[in-house]
């Protein structure tokens, strides 16, 4: 994933995420290696919550892990330094709006 990880561990999730909006692709993965939990407890906490859509089909869990790895990947690209929010409440409210309830029903719609 990226050649030396302690180049980044001393650095703050902000200073990680200005190289990764940069173009530091090592930046990048290591943010992701580090969200990789909150990504997956946002997941496994709407899956239990909408448990009535996995049943029939509608909701699976591969799905909102991936919806949670698109809202930390939009996260690290909008993210403003200057709003006065850290990156980590930033972060999982980007996964929590991919993962949750306004598009979760209309999951899997079939068109005519």
């Amino acid at each position: 994933m990226f050649s030396n990880p302690d180049v980044f561990s001393g650095l703050t999730d902000e200073e990680l995420v200005k190289r990764a909006q940069n173009g530091d692709t090592a930046a990048e993965s290591f943010i992701f290696s580090r969200y990789k939990s909150s990504v997956i407890s946002t997941a496994k906490y709407y899956f239990s919550k909408f448990s009535a859509f996995c049943l029939t089909g509608l909701l699976d869990y591969d799905d909102l892990h991936q919806e949670g790895l698109l809202g930390l990947w939009s996260a690290i690209y909008s993210f403003k330094d200057e709003k006065n929010v850290t990156f980590k409440t930033y972060s999982a409210k980007c996964i929590a709006n991919e993962c949750g309830p306004p598009r979760v029903p209309s999951r899997k719609c079939s068109c005519r």
